[in-house]
């Protein structure tokens, strides 16, 4: 998504190393054929996500991967995060549980879900 918006690491230590080496012409020359790879990749990945969003609409199971799809990678993002917390905690020494830790963390996170209701409005309104 970002290819063209901010310079490539990658390439800028090619070319650094390029020029350490004496090796512009060949240095550029990797850069060029890299760029052109990266172009292949965003059109096709262009292309593959157009096509696929009008394959998608045509199914009735993609509805209900709408409809859940949000909360179960949020479910699996707080897990993910409680989880971590939690062996943060083991890991500075500090004296508790990591799974107490992982528990409360967890119920923070749904406590702040269940605080906050999020309706999602999905009716259109006429221009």
């Amino acid at each position: 998504m970002s290819g063209g918006v901010a310079p490539c690491p990658a390439a800028l230590v090619v070319l650094l190393a390029a020029v350490a080496l004496n090796q512009v012409a060949y240095g550029i020359f990797v850069i060029v054929a890299f760029s052109f790879g990266l172009a292949a990749t965003l059109t096709g990945l262009g292309i593959a996500v157009v096509r696929g969003a009008s394959w998608l609409q045509g199914r009735p199971q993609f509805e209900r991967f709408v409809t859940y799809g949000p909360l179960v990678s949020a479910i699996v993002i707080s897990a993910i995060g409680a989880v971590m917390v939690g062996q943060g905690f083991a890991e500075r020494g500090i004296a508790a549980s990591p799974l107490l830790v992982t528990l409360m963390t967890a119920l923070a996170i749904a406590g702040y879900a269940f605080s906050h209701p999020f309706a999602h409005n999905r009716s259109v309104e006429a221009a």
